[in-house]
Order: structure tokens, then sequence, then C-alpha cells
């Protein structure tokens, strides 16, 4: 990458210049490369978080029978939220106009984490049921708020 005359380096350092103003020196990075092991543990404590935060929605999961499950739950939603705004950042579309190959593998992504939902029991449905909760009756609450409101 090549700089102009009178740009400075990060740091204020001004890069060194030839007479006729061309930069001879690549500006140093000012990103720091990230090893595989960096990497890897972001990942894991990804995981981690998104576990802790199931268990507080799903206390009933917190058991190591359902560990393998849950990783995997978790893996697939992690993935499926990156996935999701991979597709944001760059449109449904490619150059030509057709529709990414990426929608077809965030769809898989969704129907396996819907899948997997399921199998854990993380429906609303079910939820409920472990609960021990009514249902919510959510036009019987829309009708009580309208009794309550005035027009």
């Amino acid at each position: 990458m090549r700089h102009k005359l009178n740009e400075s380096l990060p740091g204020g350092e001004v890069p060194p210049t030839s007479t006729d103003g061309v930069t001879l020196a690549a500006p140093p990075s000012t990103r720091h490369p990230i090893s595989r092991y960096s990497l890897s543990r972001k990942r894991d404590q990804r995981l981690r978080r998104f576990r802790r935060q199931l268990l507080a929605v799903a206390p009933h999961l917190d058991d190591p029978k359902f560990a393998p499950l849950l990783n995997s739950f978790g893996r697939i939603s992690l993935l499926a939220l990156d996935g999701y705004e991979t597709l944001r950042e760059g449109g449904l579309l490619n150059e030509d106009g057709e529709l990414r190959s990426s929608v077809d593998t965030f769809q898989r992504l969704v129907g396996q984490q819907l899948k997997l939902g399921r199998e854990l029991g993380l429906t609303p449905t079910a939820l409920n049921k472990i609960r021990n909760e009514k249902p919510v009756d959510l036009a019987g609450a829309f009708a009580e708020g309208d009794d309550g409101e005035s027009g």
C-alpha cells in the first residue's frame, strides 16, 4: 500500500519517501495477526457464554447427558447468527443478480437449529409445560389492555 507524500502513518510517523515523492517503505501493519489458538479461545468463550444464557432460560438442561446436544445447538446457533450477519452485509444476490448459495446454507443451519431446539425442549410450548406456567392468552391480554385505555 503506498502513501502520499504528506500522509502520516499510525503514531504520527511519516513514511520514508524518495525525491520524487514516492513512498519507499510499506507502512507497518496496525493489526497484529490473530493466532489460531486465539481464534479457538474466542470461539470457545462465545460458546460457553451462549450455553450460560441458554441454561438461564432452560435450567432443566443443566445435566451432563445434555452436553453434546447443547454444544451442537450452540455451535449451530452461533454459525447461523454469523451467517445471517454475512448475508446482511453482502446482500442476498451475487454479482450476477442470482441468489447467493449462502442463503441455502443459512436455511439449512436454521433448520438444524430448529430440529435440535425441539429435541432439547426449547420450543415455547415445551418450556411452558416445564415451568408449569399456563399459556399466555394474547387475545385476552390485548382485550384487557383496551378496556383500561382512554380513547
